[in-house]
């Protein structure tokens, strides 16, 4: 997301590319591969349901390891938010985020159903091929734009009253307060406690932690001694805690399926085929908190000169994030059998996810550009929607 900033930091834009490569390779490993793996309709449809057996398949990590990526650029893009607004105390546009947030939403709702519309027209549907195309409602939708509401809100706490307090906190108070939150956010009574006083309020406090962890790591540098394979060293350790943790919650779902088809077999009932479990992450576990605080700090250290084109990349995230992830674009890498091809060549899989990636980054950033080149061409031509030197009678 962009904060409010006028001066771009490549290091820190390049930390956002990364983090939007991560959530579209995210979803497609959610909403297109896992769907055909766990959607018994699917399975029927195209004849794929080489994984329905009680066995740990260690190439389905392709899948699972990409799991995490979705919190953890979520937490990326508040930590850098956090990095840059809390030091403006007070002096946050929430006027301006607001705008640049829902203008660009509107846009892209609209570019949706354009494209979308186009995409129907010309191409031939199956009986075979379920198809389900984007309506103006998109703009209110919370499984499209969730992020952004609770973006937003994480800004106007800031900018309202967050910024004010951490800025006459010392560096003593500042930490009780990041320690104290994290405590609430991550313990699973007070956490659970938040989330039945109004749900959703669990995330929320683990974004005001981030926004303000951000702030703590561009005021006193808390990780500035810390080695860089120290860092690396962090990284590997949660990749491998990940596959130990999908190892043995793949293993315990075998365990209850076998159980159960012994017990219904006993009783002469027929037993469905096994689907695949697999565990979910959230913007406050501690993967997600982990490996986006340590990728920050690794970005932060990267010495670029300042680049145009990555500044450009960063700034057109935020339209990338709009589009990539609907029933549109799902529907239409569902095409594909991609339950197969990973069966039958792991490397092909794993090339055809990154192409899909790059086809759907590309697409945002011309979208994004073609916004831009649309927002010039409409302020050049304001005056003849707007009144502005003429006075009323």
């Amino acid at each position: 997301m962009n904060s409010n900033i006028t001066t771009r930091n490549s290091n820190i834009e390049l930390l956002r590319v990364v983090a939007i490569i991560m959530i579209v390779v995210y979803h497609i490993s959610l909403h297109v591969v896992r769907y055909q793996i766990v959607d018994t309709v699917s399975i029927a449809l195209m004849g794929n349901g080489l994984f329905c057996h009680p066995q740990f398949y260690k190439r389905l990590f392709l899948v699972e390891g990409m799991f995490p990526l979705g919190s953890i650029a979520n937490d990326i893009f508040i930590l850098i938010s956090g990095y840059f607004m809390v030091e403006k105390g007070s002096d946050v546009r929430l006027g301006r985020v607001a705008k640049k947030l829902f203008l660009q939403m509107g846009y892209s709702i609209m570019a949706l159903l354009l494209l979308s519309t186009v995409y129907y027209s010309v191409t031939i549907t199956s009986e075979r091929t379920r198809i389900f195309l984007p309506t103006v409602d998109l703009f209110n939708s919370i499984s499209m734009n969730w992020f952004v509401g609770y973006y937003f809100v994480i800004i106007v706490i800031g900018g309202l009253y967050l910024n004010k307090y951490l800025g006459k906190c010392d560096r003593t108070a500042y930490r009780v307060f990041l320690i104290v939150l994290f405590c609430v956010v991550s313990v699973g009574w007070s956490g659970g406690l938040l989330d039945s006083i109004a749900s959703g309020l669990r995330v929320l406090f683990s974004g005001v932690f981030l926004y303000a962890f951000g702030g703590y790591i561009k005021k006193y540098q808390p990780f500035e001694r810390v080695r860089l394979w120290a860092l690396l060293i962090a990284l590997v350790g949660i990749i491998v805690l990940v596959y130990i943790s999908y190892k043995n919650t793949t293993n315990t779902s075998i365990n209850g399926y076998l159980v159960n088809k012994v017990i219904q077999e006993e009783k002469g009932n027929s037993v469905d085929p096994y689907i695949q479990s697999f565990p979910g992450f959230n913007t406050f576990d501690i993967v997600s908190i982990v490996v986006s605080v340590v990728l920050l700090e690794l970005f932060r250290r990267i010495r670029i000169p300042n680049s145009k084109i990555i500044n450009f990349l960063g700034a057109s995230t935020f339209m990338i994030y709009l589009m990539h992830d609907n029933d549109f674009i799902r529907v239409i890498l569902r095409r594909y059998d991609w339950i197969e091809m990973l069966w039958n060549n792991p490397m092909h899989y794993c090339l055809n996810v990154l192409l899909c990636t790059a086809i759907i980054l590309l697409m945002g950033v011309i979208a994004y550009a073609l916004y831009i080149a649309l927002s010039k061409v409409l302020y050049s031509c304001r005056g003849l929607v707007i009144k502005t030197d003429q006075q009323d009678p």
